[in-house]
């Protein structure tokens, strides 16, 4: 790739970047809290709340999942750093098998391993220091 069209595809490349960050963590983060938000705005009856969470949060964090692949197809693409196929699980190759060149990881492999590390934090943090228990004589 040019040098000239390097630099005029690089905001592109930044906005593509910033929006899988932010994705991916709204992926974990504000689809769940959204869509139990959205839940409790409708109904009180919290087995209501969590049978629509249930079914929308999956639903929706696979059309966010799908939105963030295209994205990063699109990176992968606009900036040439290898392909985007499918990675081959380890299980199913062979221990004999020559070990050929992996599959490059993309920015979207990083944002997802990361933004699932601070999702554990958060909910560890409103577990063990936001929330009440339901059981306590102090509530």
């Amino acid at each position: 790739m040019s040098a000239a069209r390097r630099r005029s595809t690089r905001p592109l490349e930044v906005v593509l970047l910033v929006a899988m960050a932010v994705g991916s963590l709204a992926l974990w983060i504000a689809v769940p809290a959204g869509w139990i938000w959205v839940a409790a705005q409708l109904n009180d009856d919290y087995s209501f709340v969590y049978g629509v969470a249930l079914v929308g949060c999956p639903l929706m964090m696979g059309a966010f999942a799908y939105g963030l692949t295209k994205l990063n197809g699109l990176y992968v693409r606009l900036t040439g750093t290898g392909e985007t196929g499918p990675p081959r699980s380890a299980w199913l190759k062979s221990m004999r098998a020559e070990r050929g060149p992996s599959r490059a990881r993309t920015p979207l492999d990083l944002f997802m391993t990361a933004s699932v590390m601070i999702a554990i934090a958060v909910l560890m943090a409103f577990f063990f220091f936001g929330s009440t228990s339901p059981i306590s004589p102090y509530n």
